[in-house]
């Protein structure tokens, strides 16, 4: 596997990636971070927030069949899941910036979170929700630094020899093997976007989303 990018967090468009933020996205310093203290990119939904946008993004673009991705995130405690239990975190793209799967917290209100992939227009999956599989109720901590990984592969013309699979705190939370796209399909885009729903609803008070350093790789 070639690095894409190892990104710290410690400045705009770092690391090959490009920033497109608000005044609600920031760098803050956070002694804590697990894996490149002190630098961290923080989220804010302030108090009164509307669901279906986020507070900023970005991007890094790339062309590989497989794809590895991690990056340490957390929650603020108070973090109020939207009422359509849609609180997104990334989106996997294909060159073309066709939105194949994005990773999704799962959750309502102050109930619990767990890791989500939710595909869009996929070949053997349509557009559907894939909960953990391989253990079920798997749980997103709020107030805890939590490690996300990802390894997407794409499929060969015609065949269901795509994958995906997710682990949460290196526990493997999700398996399944995947036609993505009727072609071959590789990976193209990672798309940071914190975005807040589903359609409608405000946040109640002020909550954040931390993220504490980025990685990717890939292979063709």
């Amino acid at each position: 596997m070639t690095v894409i990018s190892d990104r710290p967090f410690n400045a705009l468009n770092e690391s090959g990636f490009s920033d497109i933020f608000t005044g609600n996205m920031s760098f803050v310093s956070d002694a804590s971070a697990p894996h490149s203290p002190s630098g961290v990119l923080r989220a804010t939904f302030p108090a009164g927030f509307g669901g279906g946008t986020g507070v900023g993004s970005s991007y890094i673009t790339f062309n590989r069949r497989t794809l590895y991705v991690s990056y340490w995130a957390k929650l603020s405690a108070n973090f109020y899941g939207h009422p359509s239990g849609v609180n997104k975190q990334a989106y996997f793209f294909t060159p073309a910036f066709d939105g194949l799967f994005y990773f999704n917290i799962r959750g309502q209100g102050a109930g619990s979170l767990s890791p989500e992939v939710d595909f869009q227009s996929t070949v053997s999956e349509g557009t559907t929700n894939f909960a953990p599989n391989l253990i079920p109720g798997a749980v997103i901590p709020r107030d805890q630094w939590y490690l996300i990984e990802v390894v997407a592969v794409g499929n060969t013309a015609g065949n269901a020899d795509g994958s995906i699979d997710v682990y949460l705190n290196g526990a493997h939370t999700h398996h399944k093997a995947m036609q993505w796209q009727s072609g071959a399909s590789t990976w193209g885009y990672f798309y940071y976007y914190n975005d807040w729903g589903g359609v409608g609803q405000t946040v109640p008070e002020t909550m954040t989303l931390d993220w504490d350093h980025v990685y990717l790789s890939g292979k063709n």
